[in-house]
């Protein structure tokens, strides 16, 4: 019915026979090929009328429905319309400072309907990017941070990206630690860490505040967890004599 439905240009009436047939065989390939397609053409006439939010959901949804229908031919379409999608979205924020969210969605389903075009998985970092930029101009610094990792994980080549990654966590975890807030800190210097471990400086930071948490710890006399900070600063800086001090006078609580 469907089909038949569809065929005849009835596109509302195609899709809700296709969504009652889903209720019906929720997992069939046949029927989420059906209902993809449906939401496909849908989604192209949305941004045919410059509907964008519409479309971007409409997108959504044939991805949901493409997990259960391998059709290559439908999954290529999709990428190719959300990725148009995202272009567009992109020239609206650039001409009008609109926000990014929108076309990092588009880009980003782009990419996840077809992981091995490079060009797709380049504009999704790329707009990771600029969300970072906007992200830090907003004072989301830690936010600002992930999506910058996110867009070096994208790129691993690109040494803007690792290196705006790098300096926002590092931001974040300098203020965290001005507050006091030594998890937090911990975490984002770690983070920092992580993405390059031949960075002294951020090496140099995270073994830093490990030590502040352990003497944190350890003045509350949760004797385990200064061991642990105490030996994870030693882990980094072996030959620090401040950290084999500090790590010395509470060894006897290490199992």
């Amino acid at each position: 019915v469907g089909r038949e439905k569809l065929e005849a240009g009835d596109l509302t009436g195609a899709l809700a026979a296709f969504e009652r047939a889903a209720e019906l065989n929720p997992t069939g390939t046949d029927v989420n090929a059906a209902l993809a397609e449906g939401y496909l053409e849908q989604a192209e006439k949305n941004v045919q009328r410059r509907a964008y939010d519409a479309a971007s959901a409409d997108y959504q949804k044939v991805a949901g429905a493409l997990e259960y229908s391998a059709d290559e031919s439908l999954q290529l379409r999709a990428a190719h319309g959300a990725y148009a999608l995202g272009r567009r979205l992109e020239n609206a924020r650039v001409a009008s400072g609109n926000e990014i969210d929108g076309e990092v969605t588009a880009y980003q389903l782009a990419y996840d309907l077809n992981e091995d075009s490079r060009v797709y998985r380049n504009q999704l970092a790329e707009a990771r990017s600029a969300l970072g930029d906007q992200l830090l101009a907003a004072g989301e610094t830690r936010e600002a941070a992930y999506s910058y990792k996110r867009a070096w994980e994208l790129d691993r080549y690109n040494d803007d990206y690792r290196d705006d990654a790098i300096n926002a966590f590092v931001a974040y975890a300098d203020e965290r630690l001005y507050n006091l807030d030594y998890d937090d800190a911990v975490e984002a210097y770690r983070e920092a860490y992580r993405i390059d471990t031949s960075n002294d400086e951020t090496k140099t930071k995270l073994a830093a505040a490990y030590n502040a948490r352990g003497l944190e710890h350890k003045s509350w006399e949760r004797w385990s967890q200064a061991v642990a900070d105490f030996k994870e600063a030693l882990y980094l800086f072996p030959d620090n004599a401040e950290y084999q001090s500090n790590y010395n006078s509470v060894s006897a609580w290490d199992d």
